[in-house]
């Protein structure tokens, strides 16, 4: 009678089955579409320790809210924004400290890794010293990040308003071609780069890139995508540098609520030093006067004349922004990028009502943003203005709280998708019951009067039903146990295999 039988190494296969699904994260949940009246019944949560901001799809008092990912960002000791940082300064380095811990590790002298543009650390390539975080919920990733799956896209047009102005102007922040060239120098496991593109330059078609160096051809990005940042799949976290936000190109914004007196002026400089006053007149002559009216206050007519003059080749003019009824804006770019244009004035004599970079209005003021490391975005973007105060992202990393600096990036999110991994082990254990095994029971039912219950003539042959499998250990420990629908009958005219799977 066969009871227990071994199994061979050719009964058992083991398999790894790879399942993904789609994680869509859009931006209306991310720009706090609960009650955003009540931010303590909304599904954005802030907390007291003020180092990150959580999102949930739901309000997060609600029992069915779930996380979706966090946003923080910091900065390492060696950022020129570290030396200047008036709020959360330690925190802000803290938080660099504790992710680059964990995600890159240290170097041989014991000190942590910064994080790396390329991933090429021993080449010493462009470090992220000032870095935006999203970790995400292990509920959404499971195992990992599929590798080329995730897909980032911001609003970064300049200008502030609401979420939905914002994103006139857009960048695909993306792990493109990370499937087969992600890096392992990770004790986080695998990561990939983060390069970015344009999507949207705000004029329907794809014509023109919002990105310093970016070609465009047949609305298609033909350049190569410069790398923002780092996707780490394992651990679930993105690592963006804040150079997304931020231009080479110095700027400036104009806001009118009134149009200009007659006879006011504007002078504006160049990097080079070199300038040109501009004065707003009823009846115009020739350039550098300009009309004073119209229904955005003159503004498309200042354009027009900057444009038309010499100085036009050395800055550039966006188109006129709409903030209200009675408000406009617009913005004006140094085409030299680099810190030469820092601090160039644009001096007002009357525009009473007019302001500069958000200042005291009828003020004069100056041009910003222009970085020495260089920004992503070009001189047609600029530098965004992340709040309501129209501060740059790096401004707003030196003297704004965390959850203030989150709140911005969380406002300039129009979509975040990707795909999740879980992985499926599976080992398949074939037991095969052969003609004159298993035809016998040793179920104490089986045996009436000391006759075969199953026998009508004494001369037949045994019969049993199989009902189950038990799966044993070396030592006779049974682990696991399958039974069937219904009992399988099995007798010596009968060889059987039974396909027993285990999924960990």
């Amino acid at each position: 009678m066969t009871i227990f039988k071994a199994l061979s190494g050719d009964d058992k296969v083991s398999t790894k089955t790879l399942l993904h699904e789609a994680i869509p994260i859009t931006g209306t949940i991310v720009h706090r579409t609960y009650s955003p009246a009540h931010p303590n019944e909304g599904n954005i949560q802030n907390f007291t320790h003020g180092m990150f901001q959580s999102v949930f799809d739901y309000p997060y008092l609600s029992s069915s809210a779930n996380h979706i990912f966090d946003i923080s960002c910091g900065f390492h000791t060696t950022s020129s924004l570290y030396s200047a940082a008036t709020s959360q300064k330690a925190k802000k380095n803290n938080v660099y400290n504790q992710m680059a811990q964990v995600l890159m590790g240290y170097d041989k002298s014991g000190l942590i890794q910064r994080f790396d543009e390329d991933g090429d650390i021993a080449a010493g390539g462009t470090k992220i010293d000032d870095a935006i975080f999203l970790p995400f919920s292990r509920l959404l990733v499971k195992d990992e990040i599929k590798k080329g799956s995730f897909e980032l896209e911001l609003g970064v047009d300049y200008l502030y308003a609401t979420s939905s102005a914002v994103m006139g102007q857009r960048i695909k922040i993306s792990d493109s071609g990370s499937a087969t060239s992600y890096k392992v120098n990770s004790p986080a496991g695998e990561y990939g780069i983060l390069v970015a593109e344009t999507t949207d330059d705000g004029d329907g078609a794809l014509t023109h890139g919002l990105i310093s160096g970016e070609t465009i051809s047949g609305n298609v990005v033909t350049s190569t995508k410069p790398p923002v940042g780092l996707l780490f799949y394992q651990a679930g976290v993105a690592v963006l540098s804040n150079k997304i936000f931020q231009s080479d190109h110095a700027s400036a914004t104009l806001r009118l609520t009134n149009g200009p007196g007659n006879n006011d002026t504007i002078q504006i400089f160049a990097a080079d030093g070199s300038s040109e006053t501009f004065t707003a007149k009823t009846s115009p002559g020739a350039n550098p006067q300009f009309n004073r009216a119209g229904a955005d206050h003159g503004l498309a007519n200042l354009k027009a004349a900057i444009e038309a003059n010499a100085i036009g080749s050395k800055v550039t003019v966006s188109e006129v922004k709409t903030i209200s009824a009675s408000v406009f804006e617009i913005k004006i770019s140094q085409n030299t990028s680099g810190t030469d244009g820092n601090g160039k004035a644009i001096t007002l004599s009357g525009f009473a009502d007019t302001s500069i970079n958000g200042g005291v209005a009828g003020a004069s003021g100056t041009f910003t943003g222009g970085s020495a490391s260089g920004g992503l975005l070009n001189s047609t973007a600029s530098t965004t203005q992340m709040n309501s105060s129209l501060h740059d992202f790096e401004t707003m990393l030196k003297s704004s709280e965390i959850s203030s600096s989150a709140d911005a990036i969380r406002n300039r999110i129009y979509n975040l998708q990707f795909n999740n991994t879980i992985e499926l082990n599976s080992t398949v254990y074939f037991c095969r019951a052969k003609h004159n095994e298993f035809n016998y029971s040793s179920n104490p039912t089986y045996l009436t009067g000391s006759q075969i219950r199953v026998k009508d003539v004494k001369t037949d042959p045994p019969i049993s039903y199989i009902t189950g499998i038990g799966l044993y250990s070396a030592d006779n420990q049974l682990l696991a146990v399958g039974k069937f629908s219904e009992p399988i009958r099995k007798d010596k005219n009968i060889e059987l295999t039974f396909r027993a799977r285990l999924d960990y």
